[in-house]
């Protein structure tokens, strides 16, 4: 219960987008959300740490104090680009260079270790997908979508190969601007909206009659319509002291 209760309480921040300050000497910072822009910008730079998987099971802290002495301008840089809230600041070697240069200063070893120890474990969205239960309804529908495919043979699907047919594009129909997608909204927001979306599919009656009964309904995750889901949802907010306007008659 206690997990499940801190699982919500991420989940709130992850909606709202919360943000998280420090202090670096006499400068505040905050660590800003990841977007999909800077997940591929700092995925790079974290394969260049060589983080030793092995190490990592055993010691995690440990293993961030060796990167921290062997590499610490590189992961002092990984946390500036972290610090940065706009393309415009990403985009700017200016600020990542003196965002680094004071991390490198004025923090200690340990300091350093935690903020990176925070920064690589923050993506929590597959662990959302599965409290909310949206991992096993896309399951579903993949696996009704092979029965589908079956029986309709002057079907073809083409495209979604990539991050844009699969992420990018429906994102794109659902209104947001590609800024917005890129660099502007938190990618767990955009990947639990895109997973989540609610999708309809027809099926003939004989498409039905082979689909398994357990494929045909699904019990888990928040039903939109029950006013205990709405219940659940303040209450998760209530816990970050989130005020909302919404009545729940």
């Amino acid at each position: 219960m206690e997990e499940d209760k801190q699982i919500e309480i991420d989940l709130a921040d992850a909606i709202i987008e919360r943000v998280y300050p420090f202090t670096c000497g006499r400068k505040q910072f905050f660590i800003y959300p990841v977007t999909l822009g800077k997940m591929y910008l700092l995925q790079r730079l974290v394969e260049d740490l060589g983080i030793n998987p092995d190490n990592l099971h055993i010691n995690t802290n440990l293993e961030m104090l060796r990167l921290v002495n062997e590499k610490r301008e590189k992961v002092c840089t990984i946390i500036a680009y972290h610090t940065c809230k706009t393309k415009e600041q990403i985009h700017s070697p200016k600020i990542i260079k003196e965002r680094s240069n004071i991390l490198n200063k004025e923090a200690t070893d340990d300091d350093l270790a935690s903020l990176l120890i925070i920064l690589l474990a923050r993506d929590k969205t597959s662990l959302f997908m599965k409290h909310l239960g949206i991992d096993k309804e896309t399951e579903r529908l993949r696996k009704v979508c092979e029965y589908k495919d079956k029986s309709s043979k002057n079907t073809l699907t083409f495209g979604g190969k990539s991050i844009y047919g699969s992420f990018i594009v429906p994102l794109l129909e659902l209104g947001l601007s590609y800024d917005e997608i890129v660099w502007e909204r938190s990618y767990t927001n955009l990947r639990l909206l895109l997973s989540d979306k609610v999708n309809s599919m027809y099926l003939t009656d004989d498409e039905l009659n082979k689909i398994p009964t357990n494929l045909l309904d699904s019990k888990t995750g928040l039903d939109a319509n029950d006013p205990k889901s709405a219940g659940k949802i303040l209450a998760i907010f209530a816990t970050k002291g989130i005020k909302t306007d919404i009545n729940q008659s």
